[in-house]
C-alpha cells in the first residue's frame, strides 16, 4: 500500500477498540464535537502533513499504524502520535497565533523522541 493510501486508510479505520476514527479522536483532542464536519478536509489534511513529516523525521512505521491487527483489522496508532499531530495541528491551524511556538517546539520534541523508539532511524 501507497503512504498516501496508508494514511487515507489510518483516517477512515478505527484505530481504538472503540472504533473511533483518527479524525474523530484528535477533533476531540482539540474540542471540536465529531458531528461538526466542516473542519474536516482540513484537519484530515492535517492530519496526514503531520503523519508525512512523522515518516520523514524517522518515526517507526510501528509507531503510526503502518500495520494491521489481523484479529481485527484495525490499526493501532500510538497515543504519543496522537499527542505529537494535535501539537503540529495546534500549531499550524487557526487564528490565535500567540502559542504557535510552544506547540513547534512541544511537536519536535515528541518527533525526536519518537525517533529514539525501536526501529527508528
Amino acid at each position: 500500500m501507497a503512504d498516501n493510501q496508508k494514511i487515507g486508510y489510518l483516517l477512515t479505520n478505527g484505530d481504538t477498540p472503540a472504533g473511533i476514527t483518527m479524525l474523530d479522536d484528535i477533533k476531540g483532542r482539540l474540542g471540536i464535537d465529531s458531528a461538526v464536519t466542516v473542519y474536516d478536509a482540513e484537519l484530515t489534511s492535517l492530519i496526514a502533513a503531520a503523519i508525512v513529516d512523522m515518516q520523514a523525521a524517522g518515526v517507526p512505521g510501528t509507531l503510526l499504524g503502518e500495520s494491521e491487527d489481523p484479529e481485527t483489522g484495525r490499526v493501532a496508532v500510538d497515543d504519543r502520535v496522537k499527542m505529537a499531530v494535535t501539537a503540529f495541528i495546534r500549531a499550524t491551524y487557526g487564528d490565535d497565533r500567540t502559542s504557535v511556538t510552544r506547540y513547534n517546539q512541544m511537536y519536535q520534541s515528541m518527533v525526536f523522541r519518537l525517533c529514539q523508539e525501536e526501529g527508528g532511524t
